[in-house]
């Protein structure tokens, strides 16, 4: 029998695959995977050693893990859907460490600090940086959530890219935030909180030769009037690196059917589309009254 609360619920709605029903009669062993994927790898290059969770986006737990996912748009071409979180076995891992953190909180936080533990000693052997990214595929308020974290590993520094532009300039110093874009119209509201914050955005655009060419031509672009020199994102993941100020252009890695969906929401931006972006332009519309 299963230990947690929405299992029954699920498997009632036939959305958990029988064959991985025994991934929910236990808690995780595991929360983070270190250096798991190409980009995150990159980070060693710069001096990091780089660990992230992921858990199951938006409400696919049956719990808000996320922020303004409907205003921005995101959640059908979230990345949860590309790559490896594509596969049973990662979604089903992901949705049983979603409800750890909702139904087990003091076990969560204590497997937490034994992997960070475990991550900073390795790091010092290594003569590496501890890097964490608490919110792989999710979007969770962990500076109010478990504030201690940030205060009892002062040598490692957290990073994550959110959607709630009231999280922004409210956080420990070594949590760092880079604000995720989208040019949904319902979702200018967080944009401009992000704006006037001066925090950096991520920007998500169509595929890599859009990102080239947006960085090699173009250099920056306009979101609401405000100035945001064009930086890639891709090079590696150590966003706490990059200038306040800056848009971190991001290609879409998923498939061409989240594509669509993501070019649909106005989540992932088209060059060859700009015009149909509310703020969003390579040219000031600002006027000097005469």
């Amino acid at each position: 029998m299963s230990i947690y609360k929405k299992f029954n619920e699920f498997k009632e709605e036939e959305k958990l695959d029988p064959r991985y029903y025994h991934y929910f009669d236990e808690l995780p062993k595991k929360l983070m995977g270190v250096d798991t994927n190409t980009k995150i790898v990159k980070n060693q290059k710069l001096g990091f050693l780089t660990a992230i969770t992921h858990m199951a986006p938006a409400d696919v737990s049956g719990y808000e893990l996320c922020t303004h996912y409907k205003h921005a748009g995101c959640k059908d071409a979230c990345l949860v859907s590309s790559g490896r979180g594509c596969m049973g076995p990662v979604e089903m891992s992901r949705l049983r460490k979603s409800w750890f953190w909702m139904e087990y909180r003091k076990e969560f936080e204590s497997l937490l600090r034994k992997e960070l533990d475990s991550l900073v000693r390795i790091a010092k052997r290594d003569g590496l940086t501890p890097l964490v990214r608490l919110n792989g595929t999710s979007d969770i308020v962990y500076e109010r959530k478990l504030p201690g974290i940030f205060s009892d590993y002062p040598s490692v520094q957290f990073y994550d890219y959110t959607k709630s532009g009231s999280r922004l300039g409210k956080t420990p110093s070594n949590y760092d935030l880079t604000f995720s874009y989208s040019a949904k119209l319902s979702y200018q509201g967080e944009v401009i909180k992000a704006i006037n914050n001066g925090s950096r955005m991520a920007v998500v655009f169509k595929d890599k030769s859009q990102v080239d060419h947006a960085i090699k031509f173009k250099q920056g672009l306009y979101i609401h009037d405000k100035w945001f020199p064009l930086v890639s994102g891709d090079d590696s993941d150590v966003r706490h690196l990059d200038d306040n100020g800056v848009a971190v252009a991001l290609y879409f890695k998923g498939s061409k059917k989240l594509l669509k969906l993501g070019l649909e929401s106005k989540f992932v931006i088209d060059l060859n589309k700009m015009h149909e972006y509310p703020g969003l332009r390579f040219f000031s519309t600002f006027k000097i009254a005469s």
